[in-house]
């Protein structure tokens, strides 16, 4: 599986083997990409590099290309579910309804006690994913997901962290940080956080308060996690691989708060031919999420 990730500026691809069930990270790279010309030049360039052509692929939304907003599931039979979302959804996300496309995919029964059963919706414009098929197209991949960073980070979870007690795995980025709450391979409760990390944080003056951000973000979600939505206690904070600081800011999460917090490394959990570093790591995480996709609903 070819895993594709992409924002205005660079293109990240992963290419992943399951040799007898364990994935295999055969190589992830990524390359500047500023506009559609360029972005399919680069991505040309790395199918002829690694030989990938007709690969089944997935490609992973950044952000900025859908909303995720949590909602009651209508009582409807399942494979109607995502048209009556539909109208429920449709004043809150910033465009006409008939210009979205919309998906939905299960909270686990139970999740939100003495509540009706909740599902998230996905919503992204139709124009952006006519972009996507076009250019994995062009490129003579087969496309086979149109997938969310929210849903791939349970590719890397069942690979390279244990939930079956509870997670809260955190990817803290400047451009934008998720907290994603999983149980034995299910999302309970995802959030995008307010407090933007960059890479050089804990060397600035503003680390103090950013730090108290952020763990005040992260308690208020374990809190109602356990209180609100009736789950027991997290055991663990993951931190999403970092180039620079994870074990520092993991240490530092860990004094201040009442739960074991941790690093996730892939190259010490995931097999790879290549020597994946830890900047590498980060820029790739989602491509090599995407990749290591194999059943999972898009």
């Amino acid at each position: 599986m070819v895993g594709l990730y992409a924002t205005p500026e660079i293109l990240t691809l992963a290419y992943v083997e399951h040799n007898n069930g364990a994935p295999e990270l055969i190589c992830c790279e990524e390359l500047s990409a500023s506009g559609a010309d360029e972005r399919s030049r680069a991505l040309d360039k790395l199918i002829q590099k690694y030989k990938l052509e007709k690969t089944r692929t997935s490609f992973v939304l950044s952000p900025n290309d859908y909303k995720l907003l949590l909602v009651e599931a209508p009582n409807v039979e399942p494979d109607e579910m995502a048209g009556a979302v539909k109208w429920k959804i449709k004043d809150l996300v910033g465009h006409p309804i008939e210009e979205m496309a919309i998906t939905v995919f299960d909270v686990p029964e139970g999740a939100y006690r003495a509540q009706a059963n909740m599902v998230y919706a996905v919503a992204a414009r139709k124009p952006r994913i006519h972009d996507i098929i076009e250019l994995v197209q062009n490129a003579d991949l087969e496309l086979v997901a149109i997938d969310i960073p929210e849903l791939v980070m349970l590719n890397l979870i069942d690979s390279c962290a244990d939930d079956e007690q509870g997670l809260a795995f955190l990817d803290l980025r400047e451009d934008g940080s998720t907290l994603n709450l999983s149980r034995q391979g299910e999302i309970y409760l995802t959030r995008r956080l307010n407090t933007r990390i960059d890479d050089q944080v804990m060397n600035t003056d503003e680390w103090g308060a950013i730090r108290e951000r952020l763990i005040v973000e992260i308690q208020r979600s374990l809190d109602y996690y356990q209180s609100q939505m009736g789950q027991p206690l997290v055991p663990k904070v993951m931190i999403a691989p970092r180039p620079n600081d994870a074990k520092k800011l993991a240490e530092e999460l860990k004094t201040a708060m009442a739960v074991d917090v941790d690093c996730m490394d892939i190259q010490s959990c995931l097999k790879s031919v290549q020597n994946v570093t830890p900047q590498l790591q980060q820029t790739c995480l989602l491509a090599i999420g995407g990749a290591m996709r194999e059943d999972r609903a898009a």
